[in-house]
């Protein structure tokens, strides 16, 4: 997670040199199949992408024809799902220009031959915005390169994060473009996918990805970093200000199609939002994509703790009807228990300055107009 993404958390984020562990002893069967057996051609290059078939999406899976339109005698090799399935995806690569036979099928298979099949693949091509997990760091432990594109949640970054500590960065890509060009171009070259697969070979033993100790080390240094904090009183509170409309905003969104965006585009968007939605009635401030400067609420002042504004930003004054008090829009968190100070004053909202001065005034209900 990029130091700039933890705006979209409410926890508190700490740093582990590697997010996944993994079994060093895993069991691979001995037996080594050649490409024919598994239904796959003895020439040409292979792509793969064992996950699930709930992963692929139709932008994922438009960016592979393409990649399979450039890259002749290619193939894709997809993990076995339903037969309606199988057709379904092979009517689509048809429709998109692609041979059906070029899209072949790995059956089901246990754990230990399904590792061993890996290595008949030459690359392995992740999925957006759900992206590979245990498949990615399957195929990396046997040799098979994986390039990935990254999105901004947890499950659309895992495979990257896999990635660079198998020490392949260079597959972690920029864009879509980026990743479809990436993979024609390693299909085209196949010196460059055999040296890629050398070095993840080579560095099996000793790379991030599957240094197990290391990641326990780490893991129980946070764990006392977390005790000492608990007993000092430091516990870290999740920043919940405004939570509930960035998760409405969320909902309302194509999710590929956000994907797609930049990350200025992707704030504007949900700035512009809330700004709908602060027009309407007043957003407070909170440290993500909201500040003060935007907020109808500007007067206000900026809190650093979540507390100063959790206690109003979960509670909409239209919906407590008409006998409520300071205490029910937990005014003391503001100050507003205390005597007013000018400075205080949300002077850009005269509606909010007339429910804080009665308020402020005494319990009294506000008057409503």
């Amino acid at each position: 997670m990029p130091p700039d993404h933890e705006i979209y958390y409410s926890e508190k984020v700490v740093r582990l040199p590697c997010y996944q562990p993994n079994d060093r002893r895993r069991v691979v069967a001995t037996e080594r199949r050649a490409r024919r057996d598994a239904g796959l051609p003895d020439t040409g290059v292979v792509y793969c992408c064992l996950n699930g078939m709930q992963k692929v999406t139709r932008l994922t899976f438009e960016r592979w024809m393409l990649i399979l339109r450039h890259v002749p005698d290619s193939v894709l090799w997809l993990l076995d799902a339903r037969d309606e399935t199988n057709a379904r995806v092979k009517q689509l690569a048809a429709e998109h220009g692609v041979a059906q036979e070029r899209v072949i099928f790995a059956a089901r298979a246990g754990n230990p031959q399904h590792l061993a099949r890996y290595p008949l693949a030459d690359l392995f091509l992740d999925t957006l915005p759900y992206g590979s997990h245990t498949s990615a760091s399957d195929a990396l432990w046997m040799g098979v390169p994986v390039l990935t594109l990254p999105g901004r949640s947890f499950a659309a970054r895992v495979c990257g994060s896999l990635v660079r500590a198998a020490g392949l960065p260079e597959l972690v890509c920029a864009d879509p473009a980026d990743y479809v060009t990436r993979a024609v171009e390693l299909g085209r070259q196949p010196e460059r996918l055999a040296e890629l697969k050398k070095r993840l070979i080579a560095g099996r033993d000793t790379c991030l990805l599957f240094d197990t100790p290391l990641l326990v080390r780490h893991l129980e240094d946070l764990y006392c970093g977390m005790w000492t904090d608990f007993q000092a009183g430091r516990l870290p509170i999740p920043d919940m200000r405004n939570i509930d409309i960035y998760r409405e905003i969320g909902l309302e969104q194509d999710f590929e199609t956000i994907e797609l965006l930049d990350d200025n585009a992707y704030r504007e968007l949900y700035r512009d939002r809330i700004a709908d939605r602060d027009r309407l009635y007043p957003v407070f401030p909170d440290a993500r994509m909201w500040p003060a400067r935007l907020s109808a609420v500007g007067g206000l002042p900026q809190f650093s703790s979540f507390n100063d504004f959790d206690c109003v930003g979960d509670v909409d004054v239209r919906q407590l009807g008409g006998n409520f008090s300071a205490a029910d829009l937990g005014a003391p968190c503001l100050g507003l228990d205390a005597p007013r100070d000018p400075a205080f004053l949300p002077r850009n909202n005269p509606i909010l300055q007339d429910l804080v001065d009665q308020l402020v005034e005494g319990d009294s209900p506000p008057r409503r107009g």
